[in-house]
């Protein structure tokens, strides 16, 4: 499951850069037209309220992908937490208190607003 999250993510990171590419490729456009002098006053009101907030947008939407991938990937490195309730040095030393400690109840402090706690 975690696998398959990681691959989606993976190509919406691929997505979003792409398209941040694009819009990096059509500022440097816009910046060598004001080179230029070709310049106008819809170009740059473009630049201003599309252009760089779309990009100042994928790049913060490409760092959350990224941390959201590393996550999944250390949950993936993470091995599962065992617990052996009579202890591993019962098990091997003594059989009946490792027994008689695997029988007994654990408790879990559950809320007392429910309807079942604890």
């Amino acid at each position: 499951m975690i696998k398959t999250r990681i691959k989606k993510i993976n190509k919406k990171i691929k997505k979003n850069e792409n398209q941040l590419k694009k819009a990096l490729m059509e500022k440097e456009k816009m910046i060598n037209r004001s080179k230029k002098k070709k310049y106008t006053e819809e170009d740059y009101l473009y630049e201003v309220q599309v252009l760089d907030p779309n990009i100042k947008r994928l790049k913060s939407i490409i760092r959350n992908l990224k941390f959201r991938r590393n996550r999944n990937e250390f949950k993936l490195k993470r091995k599962m937490p065992s617990v052996c309730f009579g202890g591993k040095k019962n098990l091997r030393s003594d059989l009946e208190t490792f027994r008689f400690k695997r029988s007994r109840r654990m408790l879990i402090p559950g809320r007392r607003q429910g309807k079942y706690s604890n």
